[in-house]
């Protein structure tokens, strides 16, 4: 009698990296003659499959059919009759382990009885009906994602995961030794892949179940009779060596067939159960070639539509003349019809130019007038801007005046703004900002020193009162010169804006002979926009909306580009990133009018859902010394753009892959939607297959007889071999650039940097609007397990998924998701952290709006740069991430990561103005963002539930987590002191007077999610899986240097504060048994959402 030690299922498994998951099975299988006896190896499929199901990872083969033992496995269990066993009973030692059977029923027996001791071990009985699961309906199977809930498995109403295995295992041919253990193998990798699994899973033919439960079926190519394919003999008379088919069938899920002949039967089942798997589906080299090739035939089909007419243009050109020559006249004229003799005279001009070109031409007036006769130091002359007028007298006139009067206290009273429009009642005030600051540096006093006041008794706008010990020493009284005009010129019942004017006034011997009007050249160029402009875009639209073209999806033009050209740099205050810019305002004007104004020819045309397209408004600052220009170009898109290829493609189904030898064969259906031609689909084929050197040949296409608007095709490719990868060697986390914005082609770079490193996958999610590749990065722990479990992972740790640079000016988010990923794949300390969290990053979400931001940048590199937010067609797609036939790729990328994924916790990473926003013509802040106008702070955050019953579960999460966030942002000390700063200053210029804030907001601000942010949050749309979903802002549009590392910086330290959190969690994961007396179904649950109860303190390196 053989030596036999006694079975214990917890050897059998192990935790290599110490976490507390099973993530490896450590026993080796070894089949005698007898277990390839149908019954027998039905039973170790089960055995096989329930040891899959029971861990994380695996390396396969653990099944053999021979007693040589691999010493990278611990445990050897031998498995067959007990006279087969006896000869290695003596041999065998305390790690050895023997499953006999006095016959191939006892056998099969005794296997199945082990089997279900291992799975059982801690199951527990659903007695308390917490799992009240519905099967989500589902049609078809994708060949190239076998092991997912488009493949084997089935997901829930719930939870998109494989909760539900759809399909039983059906042996139809006896098997020689080495094809059934590769068949063990393969229902091992069944196991392991799935959240649920019902005993008995694998049946011989003679023993198959009645009912309408679709199979797996595996066998010789020789049986195929045996399961009635007889009918279907034409489809299997090509020579072939092995092969994967669905077979044809009315049933919303069709049965799969395994098939080959001689060692055919064994390759496909080893190729089957060893497929490389991403979380979107098959890597193996011929899945790749597969998706390579359908993705080629997509791309040329919708090529084929399209029509290469090149798109119409309208441009109109404008000459922008110079105020200077204009002023000069004025004065010239009066001065020559000046009767008196003149002894004095006291010009003020208001005009937008840059300060120094303004002192010049101080100068030059002042000579030229002295050739009048008049004294020298009877000419007065001052030159304000026109642009923040009331900023520009107390810095360049006030500041003067009492720089040596050792003034100790201020006070500047203004008005407040009563005229009905949209400006704000504090327009005056914010016309001076940031005053203060300029003062307590010009004057070397306390800026708490120098204060508001708000008044109706003043005559003039503003009034400059200075103290010097007690005593006031300097009082002065000053009003800007403003207009009257409609906001959108064609709509004259819309709100009327006052923006301020250039002028002139002048004093000769004392007596005021002239005050007029003088049309600064950023007037003139928005006189032409709303005069000429708005009325051609109507006009072109008005064409456009005519014909049929109005059902397009997509917007209405191509682009719409305004090229400013016009001498006026920025001029930076020197306080924060704080600077004179009326060229940058006027970008935000017309980008945001536009947008305005196409709102209102919509809606007095009663059409909905349509955008206008990219809004281009480029600034061209430098351009002194030549004429001034405004241009004007708007592109009309063709009329079957490329761009909207991915929303009409055809349905592509793999039916079929067949291996030959050395070479691999596919027959694939097409399918295209109602009213289009099957024939001209048949001409594309052809033209495609005689185009380029492809993977694939067709050899045959023909009209497919399950469907009315199909086509099948037949087609051979080479032979597809596994590539050595590519060790990478990354770079160093200085190479990640933390001081200026990243780029598309940098991005690339940097994200193809990551692949082949160990703990993080590159996907492509993608293609953008425009064509532009999108990727993935996610995170998990580096296993040494060859094949691990996507929906395990998911189930037995958290995710947390961040997405960055939905809007492309918000630059900071991409610098500090691949500093994280680096963190995560490089530094131990912190890849520790993946033991107890998934980490998955979209690291820029829109790439062709950082196309567009960088051809904007080369002119203005810190500007705000609002029209570069959007996407290549200029249009906000946030809701667009529900959409499954949107046509911008990039809103597809982020919910199929959710859907791939199924995070615990969310997170946007967004970014606000790094300086003021003001908006001349739109009533100076911008009266839809109102909030926006001046940083409120560096960081801040929103957050879902915060208004939530005090003692409800998701209240409980979001204070932990706002907890969580502000101590872990508070390690920055710089973040903390420019936050301080920043909120000191929005306190003083706009909370106090308008929120009656007494207080300044200590530490980090966090404020409920907005209204129009909860129809779009996971949180709140899927609270059972989502636990919750925030959206972060930093102080980045668009900033460089010291103030942009400072908001990568909060970016990462949130992210991070997120995954200490998580990793600090103590997750409960049931193993639940639902048994009828017959089947035993077996299910791994996690609850959600998340508790977050006893969190320990952070332990985050």
């Amino acid at each position: 009698m053989f030596k036999n030690h006694k079975l214990d299922p917890k050897k059998f498994f192990k935790d290599r990296d110490g976490d507390g998951i099973i993530d490896t099975i450590d026993v080796q299988i070894h089949l005698s003659p007898s277990c390839s006896n149908p019954k027998v190896l039905s039973s170790i499929m089960d055995l096989s499959a329930c040891l899959g199901f029971e861990t994380m990872g695996m390396d396969l083969p653990f099944v053999k059919a021979d007693h040589k033992k691999d010493p990278s496995f611990q445990h050897h269990l031998f498995l067959g009759l007990n006279d087969e066993l006896q000869a290695f009973g003596l041999k065998g030692n305390r790690c050895d382990y023997f499953l006999g059977g006095k016959s191939e029923t006892d056998l099969a027996k005794k296997i199945k009885k082990f089997a279900t001791a291992i799975i059982s071990r801690g199951a527990k009985r659903d007695k308390e009906r917490t799992l009240k699961i519905g099967r989500r309906r589902r049609k078809g199977f994708d060949l190239l994602n076998p092991f997912s809930i488009h493949g084997f498995y089935t997901g829930s109403t719930q939870i998109p995961l494989p909760i539900f295995a759809s399909y039983k295992i059906l042996l139809f041919s006896h098997l020689d030794l080495e094809t059934a253990a590769e068949a063990a193998n393969f229902s091992a990798r069944f196991g392991l892949e799935t959240l649920f699994i019902d005993l008995p899973l694998t049946f011989f033919i003679e023993d198959k179940q009645k009912g309408a439960k679709p199979f797996i079926y595996i066998g010789k190519k020789e049986d195929l009779n045996k399961i009635g394919l007889k009918k279907y003999e034409t489809s299997f008379k090509s020579d072939w060596k092995s092969g994967v088919f669905l077979l044809p069938s009315k049933r919303r899920v069709p049965d799969v067939l395994v098939c080959g002949e001689g060692e055919g039967l064994k390759e496909i089942l080893n190729d089957l159960s060893r497929i490389p798997m991403s979380s979107k589906g098959g890597e193996a080299p011929v899945f790749n070639a597969i998706k390579k090739y359908f993705s080629e035939l997509r791309e040329f089909i919708s090529r084929r539509k399209e029509r290469t007419n090149i798109p119409r243009k309208v441009v109109r050109e404008y000459i922008i003349p110079n105020e200077k020559k204009e002023i000069l006249e004025i004065i010239k004229r009066r001065l020559e019809k000046e009767p008196e003799k003149i002894t004095s005279i006291v010009i003020q001009i208001f005009m937008t130019r840059p300060e120094a070109v303004r002192r010049n031409i101080e100068r030059q007036f002042k000579k030229w007038v002295s050739q009048f006769g008049i004294e020298v130091n009877r000419v007065k002359i001052t030159v304000l801007n026109a642009y923040k007028p009331g900023l520009s007298w107390i810095k360049e006139v006030v500041l003067k005046e009492i720089k040596e009067l050792n003034v100790d206290r201020i006070e500047i009273a203004f008005k407040e703004f009563h005229k009905k429009g949209l400006e704000e009642p504090l327009r005056w005030l914010q016309e001076i900002h940031p005053v203060d600051e300029i003062l307590s540096r010009g004057l070397s006093i306390s800026k708490n020193k120098i204060e508001f006041k708000k008044t109706t008794q003043l005559k003039e706008v503003y009034r400059f009162r200075a103290w010097r010990k007690g005593k006031v020493v300097y009082e002065r009284s000053f009003s800007p010169k403003w207009i009257a005009q409609p906001y959108l010129t064609p709509f004259q019942r819309a709100a009327k804006v006052h923006p301020t004017t250039g002028w002139i006034e002048m004093k000769i011997n004392g007596k005021e002979i002239t005050t007029q009007r003088i049309k600064t050249g950023i007037e003139k160029i928005w006189e032409i926009y709303q005069r000429d402009i708005l009325r051609l875009i109507e006009k072109e639209m008005k064409k456009v909306l005519s014909g049929k073209r109005r059902f397009l999806p997509g917007p209405v033009f191509d682009e719409l580009r305004f090229d400013v050209y016009f001498y006026y740099p920025m001029e930076p205050l020197k306080i924060d990133e704080e600077r004179i810019s009326p060229l940058e305002a006027l970008h935000e004007d017309i980008y945001f009018v536009t947008l305005d104004y196409f709102s209102n020819l919509l809606k007095n045309k009663g059409i909905s859902n349509l955008s206008l397209g990219r809004i281009l408004p480029i600034i061209h600052p430098g351009n002194r010394g030549e004429d001034e220009r405004f241009k004007f170009t708007l592109v009309h898109r063709r009329k079957k753009p490329q761009s909207f290829r991915e929303a009409v493609e055809t349905q592509i189904t793999l039916n079929e892959i067949l291996f030959k030898w050395s070479k691999t064969e596919i027959d694939f259906s097409l399918e295209i939607e109602r009213g289009n031609d099957l024939k001209k689909l048949k001409d594309q084929l052809t033209y495609f297959n005689l185009s380029g050197d492809r993977d694939f040949r067709i050899t045959k296409i023909s009209k497919d007889e399950f469907g009315r608007r199909k086509l099948r095709a037949h087609a051979i490719g080479k032979g597809f071999k596994l590539k050595n990868q590519l060790i990478r060697k990354i770079g160093r986390l200085e190479d990640i650039p933390d001081d200026r914005p990243i780029g598309y082609r940098e991005s690339l770079k940097l994200i193809h940097s990551f692949d082949g490193i160990q703990g993080i996958k590159v996907i492509r999610e993608g293609r953008s609007f425009e064509g532009r590749s999108l990727y993935s990065l996610e995170h998990t722990y580096p296993y040494q397990s060859a094949f691990i479990s996507h929906a395990k992972q998911i189930i037995f740790k958290p995710t947390f998924f961040i997405n960055c640079r939905h809007h492309a000016n918000e630059i900071s988010s991409t610098n500090a998701g691949f500093k994280l990923s680096y963190l995560l794949t490089q530094a131990p300390q912190y890849r520790r952290l993946l033991k107890r969290v998934n980490v998955v990053i979209n690291p820029m979400e829109n790439p062709d709006g950082v196309v567009l931001l960088k051809e904007m940048l080369k002119n203005t590199p810190t500007d705000k740069l609002h029209a570069a937010r959007y996407n290549g067609a200029g249009q906000e797609y946030y809701e667009e991430y529900f959409n499954p036939k949107t046509p911008f790729g990039e809103a597809r990328a982020k919910s199929s990561i959710w859907e791939r994924w199924l995070p615990d916790i969310c997170v946007d990473n967004h970014g606000f103005p790094s300086h003021e926003w003001e908006q001349p013509f739109s009533g100076y802040s911008p009266y839809r963002y109102r909030d926006f106008w001046i940083p409120r702070a560096l960081v801040y955050l929103y957050l879902p539930h915060l208004k939530g019953k005090n003692r409800s579960q998701t209240r409980f999460n979001t204070e932990a987590l706002r907890h969580c966030l502000g101590k872990n942002i508070s390690k920055d000390k710089r973040v903390i002191i420019l936050n301080r700063r920043y909120s000191e200053r929005y306190w003083k210029y706009r909370r106090r007077w308008l929120e009656r804030s007494s207080c300044i907001p200590e530490g980090v601000e966090f404020l409920p999610l907005q209204k129009k942010f909860q129809k779009i949050n996971y949180a709140i749309l899927h609270p059972h899986i989502t636990t919750i979903d925030f959206i972060s802002e930093v102080a980045d549009e668009v900033t460089r240097g010291r103030q942009l590392k400072s908001c990568i910086s909060a970016h990462l330290q949130i992210n991070l504060a997120v995954i200490n959190l998580l990793n600090n969690l103590s997750l409960r994961v049931k193993k639940i048994l639902l048994s009828d007396g017959k089947n035993n179904r077996f299910i791994w649950y996690r609850q959600r959402p998340l508790k977050f109860f006893g969190i320990d303190e952070n332990r985050m390196p």
